[in-house]
């Protein structure tokens, strides 16, 4: 178990030590912060009349746009598969104040706005509408900034996929789009930054395969057909300090995604689950608010996941008596960990006794399962101090970077499992 904690230690401080890192020496695009607008109503905005747009190069968009800025047009994109398409661009571009509708072909690529092979971009301030499959498609693009926008009535909002990597996507609003398709989508990716996002009204909030390092802190995300974000074969992922409410699951991890790290997320009044690990192993859940979700709390297939400093309220029917048929849990497997060294979850039907006033309830909370998985170590109070927020705009490691700090952790940790074993042999 010692030597699983440490690795889950190390892997959590390989994450927070790239961040200060690249602190350092990365310049990015900065946001503003803003309310969540409603810029659906573009009968107050001025915009002029364009054709759809196709841009191939960088000399392309400078012959066509001197400037580089696309702004303040009215582009409907029938027939023409996007309305506004950017290829190969690695020069810094502005696409902004606009209002893009009406995208329509016969390729899974159709977009409102077409990002291919292009980096370097800002993405402000637009109105993307009744897209027939995407509102925003990124294939091998990155480096962009995706600010502001909202997207309404389309099939899906924003997609990514090709590798793309070192985009940041904040403060947009995505809604009333088509309830099977999924808000956001990204396909084989690695470090995406997401934050301050509202998503409603789709399949799947966020649906994230095969991907890596993605970190999606500060969103909204409610009112979905599926689950507000689901991870399927994707490690080592940071949700942090979003709401999820009102979807049919909270959060699923599913088929083998590990080492993701989930806290400080309120996660409440979901149809089914607030948690869903299935199955999936190493994975961190603390420091959440999960509450009044219609069955468990949590529910765990798989191995060595660390649960604690939840706050689990009301799940599964629970009220402040316990009752064995309204458990709040549920672990398949009795290989995962309730608790941290001397402090477990808080549940709300599991408060008492605490004869010697240490916090701690004097007996086990079951989980049930058949597995025999408890909580050692209830808490009495719920916890008010929620772990320290990741900040919303998590600069992003390049590969060099991971490399620097990746080598030497390996190596640490070869050399602890080495020492182990060979203490373990005296």
């Amino acid at each position: 178990m010692k030597i699983i904690s440490g690795t889950v230690c190390l892997f959590v401080g390989l994450l927070v030590a790239g961040a200060f890192i690249t602190s350092l020496d990365n310049n990015y695009y900065k946001g503003t912060e803003v309310n969540e607008t409603d810029h659906s109503d573009i009968s107050k905005k001025v915009y002029s009349a364009h054709n759809p747009v196709r841009i191939n190069s960088d000399s392309d968009f400078d012959t066509q746009f001197p400037g580089r800025v696309i702004s303040s047009y009215d582009i409907n994109g029938t027939g023409s598969g996007w309305c506004i398409l950017i290829s190969n661009c690695s020069l810094p571009f502005t696409v902004k104040d606009c209002y893009l509708h009406h995208a329509s072909g016969q390729s899974a690529n159709t977009a409102g706005l077409f990002l291919r092979n292009s980096s370097n971009g800002l993405i402000s301030n637009n109105n993307i509408s009744n897209s027939s499959v995407w509102g925003i498609y990124l294939n091998s693009s990155c480096k962009n900034y995706i600010n502001n926008n909202v997207l309404f009535s389309n099939h899906g909002g924003i997609t990514m996929g090709g590798p793309s990597s070192n985009n940041t996507i904040s403060n947009n609003t995505m809604r009333s789009n088509n309830n099977i398709s999924n808000g956001i989508r990204l396909m084989q990716v690695s470090m995406n930054t997401f934050f301050n996002n509202t998503i409603s009204s789709h399949g799947v909030g966020f649906f994230i395969v095969s991907s890596s390092f993605i970190n999606i802190s500060n969103c909204k995300v409610y009112s979905n057909n599926g689950a507000g974000i689901s991870l399927i074969t994707s490690n080592a992922n940071n949700v942090s300090n979003n709401n999820l409410f009102n979807n049919s699951v909270g959060i699923n991890i599913v088929e083998s995604s590990n080492t993701n790290i989930i806290t400080n997320n309120t996660i409440s009044s979901n149809r089914y689950m607030g948690v869903c690990i299935d199955p999936s192993n190493s994975n961190v859940i603390s420091y959440n608010n999960i509450s009044y979700n219609k069955q468990y709390g949590i529910t765990v297939n798989g191995n060595y996941n660390y649960i604690h400093h939840n706050n689990l309220i009301g799940n599964n029917g629970s009220g402040s008596v316990f009752n064995s048929s309204h458990l709040q849990a549920h672990d398949e497997t009795g290989t995962n960990f309730w608790n941290a060294s001397t402090e477990g979850n808080y549940w709300s039907d599991w408060t008492s006794p605490d004869n010697d006033h240490n916090g701690i309830v004097d007996n086990k909370y079951n989980i049930t399962g058949g597995a025999g998985a408890n909580d050692s170590f209830p808490l009495v109070n719920p916890v008010k101090n929620l772990a320290p927020a990741i900040p919303e705009f998590l600069p992003i490691m390049n590969i060099s970077q991971i490399i620097l700090i990746a080598v030497p952790a390996v190596l640490l940790l070869f050399l602890r499992l080495r020492y182990v074993k060979k203490r373990n042999r005296e």
